[in-house]
């Protein structure tokens, strides 16, 4: 008896690829079909996109396609940019449909109908890319405010922060980014050092600390490379030299939290 997946969840959202994007790929199990949306953008005048979909029962460790029994916007020559769906008898192509590491994978071809020519492969599925994440910001607390850099490829990434007041200091932020997922989580730590408060004091306050945080990456637009992010950090314990010299950043004037804006740009590369 042939067997079909009773849910399919679709972890592909969006890749860029040159000036044409497929984007916004759904899949949803319809009695004994597949639906699958998508939304493509990019032609120009002349250009049309062949158009096929691929699956994986491995996360996409290997690819099996393209899907045969399709009918829908699929194939060779499709026309304007857009909503587009395709519905795949799944069951009159295969025996079952069953597993829980399915996943889906568009692939179009753009070519110019008065030439003839092609251009390079289109494809949606991120995990056969290689994601960079740049830019720089500004980092605020109640009396310590400077800059920060971000820098980040794939899953994981690493945030410089240099407080350039009184008090001045670092805080070192490395970024855990799932895929998909449009925040990462933050660890690390920071330190903070205060000028002398009067001629009398023997040393300049210093302090350091651990912090746990959340960057939220935010892009304009599906087409758009450009991201702004929002950030908040907080100083979760005090970490000591063996001399223990070091106080809290409360004792010092600082509050635990610090907050910080950015923009930068979330690219991909083949």
């Amino acid at each position: 008896m042939r067997k079909m997946l009773l849910f399919i969840g679709v972890l592909l959202c969006f890749v860029q690829a040159k000036a044409q994007t497929i984007s916004d790929v759904q899949a949803v199990q319809e009695g004994k079909t597949i639906k699958v949306t998508y939304v493509l953008s990019g032609l120009k005048s002349g250009q049309t996109a062949d158009v096929y979909l691929y699956y994986s029962f491995n996360k996409g460790t290997t690819w099996i396609g393209p899907a045969q029994k399709v009918s829908g916007n699929v194939g060779k020559g499709i026309r304007n940019n857009g909503s587009k769906s395709i519905v795949w008898n799944v069951l009159d192509e295969r025996e079952s449909f069953v597993g829980n590491d399915i996943i889906f994978e568009m692939r179009a071809l753009v070519s110019d109908v008065r030439s003839g020519s092609a251009a390079s492969p289109v494809k949606d599925n991120q995990e056969d890319d290689d994601i960079f994440y740049t830019g720089v910001g500004y980092i605020a607390n109640n009396q310590a405010k400077g800059f920060n850099l971000i820098l980040g490829r794939q899953f994981i990434g690493a945030d410089f922060g240099f407080f350039v007041t009184n008090p001045s200091g670092i805080n070192i932020s490395f970024l855990l980014m799932p895929n998909n997922f449009p925040a990462s989580f933050d660890i690390g730590f920071g330190y903070y050092k205060r000028n002398k408060v009067s001629l009398d004091s023997k040393t300049d306050p210093e302090a350091s600390f651990g912090s746990l945080g959340m960057t939220w990456f935010i892009r304009p637009s599906s087409s758009n490379k450009f991201v702004f992010w929002v950030q908040a950090r907080y100083n979760i314990l005090k970490m000591t030299t063996i001399y223990d010299t070091y106080s809290t950043p409360e004792d010092i004037g600082v509050t635990p939290f610090h907050f910080g804006i950015g923009i930068g740009a979330k690219t991909f590369r083949k």
